[in-house]
């Protein structure tokens, strides 16, 4: 019997014992749980905080949008409204200007109708106007014949004393020396001639090309000189003195004809600009 017992109490302890670790286990479950609930409660709350900070960036973003779409919208109305009354300024002043020359069209014409004389006067005056510019050379063109007539004098001046020097030497130098100094104005004026015509030939020019025929002529009567010196002594300053003359001629001949030329055409040129001008 006391055996009995003790196994009956053994097995009464070992149930509280079982019973216990159940409590235990039941215990850590609810716990775990708990902790599982608070956690996704915190989770939760955590999301619910940044959907409330997102949510006013977003707006803030659209409404940054929002404000440079309405500025654009309010930068183009603007620039059109700038556009529209600058047209309308300029409208205006064309509509002003017209009406203060159909003004003045208008008294002139009261004023012809008043008066015929002095329409006479405003015709003589537009008449004198035209016939000016029409008979008067612009500056440019002006200087342009100046020079070159100036250049012709100059030659035709430095050709004269040329043969003055050679009348000159006739009557001071002894007549071998004169001979050769013949002999050598003769080759210094060929040489010339031949420089100006290379010249000419490569700038392509009429004016250097007279200028190499003249300075052709110039050498030939200098070989004339020794022909006449050696055979027509009495008559050789005779001979010089006109060719000299001859020279002096030419050249104001052709500076009276290049004067007219040019001046021809400037004129031309002038009624031409002119009746463009008109057209225009």
């Amino acid at each position: 019997m006391p055996k009995k017992k003790e196994v009956i109490e053994e097995k009464e302890e070992t149930k509280k014992e079982k019973n216990k670790n159940e409590e235990k286990k039941e215990e850590t479950k609810k716990k775990t749980t708990t902790k599982k609930q608070t956690n996704k409660k915190e989770q939760e709350k955590l999301e619910k905080t940044e959907n409330v900070k997102n949510k006013p960036k977003k707006e803030t973003t659209k409404k940054q949008t929002k404000s440079t779409t309405t500025k654009t919208k309010e930068d183009k109305e603007e620039t059109t409204k700038k556009t529209v009354e600058k047209k309308k300024e300029e409208t205006k002043t064309k509509q002003e200007k017209e009406t203060k020359k159909n003004k003045k069209e208008s008294k002139k014409e009261l004023i012809v109708k008043e008066n015929p004389k002095e329409l006479d006067e405003a015709k003589l005056e537009k008449i004198e106007e035209e016939i000016k510019k029409q008979t008067t050379i612009p500056d440019e063109k002006k200087k342009k014949i100046n020079k070159r007539i100036f250049q012709n004098i100059i030659i035709a001046i430095v050709i004269i004393i040329y043969f003055i020097f050679i009348n000159l030497g006739f009557y001071n130098i002894e007549s071998a020396k004169f001979l050769k100094d013949l002999q050598v104005f003769s080759i210094i004026t060929i040489g010339m001639t031949i420089v100006i015509f290379e010249i000419a030939y490569k700038k392509d020019s009429g004016e250097l090309a007279i200028y190499g025929i003249e300075s052709l002529i110039l050498s030939i009567c200098t070989l004339l000189t020794i022909f006449i010196r050696m055979n027509y002594n009495n008559k050789f300053s005779y001979i010089i003195n006109t060719i000299a003359m001859l020279f002096a001629i030419y050249y104001v001949g052709k500076s009276i004809i290049i004067y007219v030329k040019m001046r021809k055409k400037a004129l031309k040129r002038a009624s031409d600009i002119d009746k463009i001008r008109r057209v225009k």
